[in-house]
């Protein structure tokens, strides 16, 4: 059922009705398929290495997002910067984007999120030889893996990697 105030004006005795869609109503209307347009182009854009394109599409999702306050859309979309930067080496940008998705990975409890943060702290870490502090990000990244629900892709792994081999 759709919300809508209503917003009551009266004039000299004539009362007229006028509704008021909230910004967040109108982008429930269409605004959410624009933030996964959004996140679309700016795959298909890092696939064609147009990184900064890519990253204007993604600061305009996270923009749309933070305004209509779509906090799993705005982790995403900090992770989608944080992975992008990382793979173009900027990695002082790519820890400013994961610092600033913790807190909400955190509050929406995303593991799998939170697991990509994990990872690219290890892969920062090794590269920077801290190979414990590497070893801690990663296993913090496996342990959390290993208790997130299989998915179908990853159960069809494992019954190839399980089938006995006719060698």
């Amino acid at each position: 059922m759709k919300k809508v105030i209503i917003f009551l004006l009266v004039l000299e005795g004539i009362a007229v009705t006028i509704p008021i869609t909230s910004y967040a109503q109108k982008l429930n209307q269409g605004g959410a398929l624009d933030i996964q347009r959004l996140f679309l182009s700016a795959d298909a854009l890092t696939q064609q290495s147009r990184y900064d394109s890519a990253t204007v599409q993604l600061m305009n999702a996270l923009r749309i997002s933070s305004k209509a306050n779509l906090k799993s859309n705005v982790a995403i979309a900090y992770d989608k910067l944080a992975e992008l930067n990382q793979n173009i080496g900027k990695l002082k940008e790519m820890q400013t984007f994961d610092s600033l998705s913790l807190p909400i990975i955190r509050q929406l409890k995303d593991t799998t999120l939170l697991i990509n943060v994990y990872n690219r702290a290890g892969i920062v870490a090794m590269e920077r030889g801290k190979n414990k502090e590497a070893e801690t990000h990663f296993t913090a990244a496996l342990n959390l893996s290993s208790k997130k629900p299989a998915s179908k892709k990853t159960g069809a792994i494992q019954n190839v990697a399980m089938r006995p081999s006719h060698s």
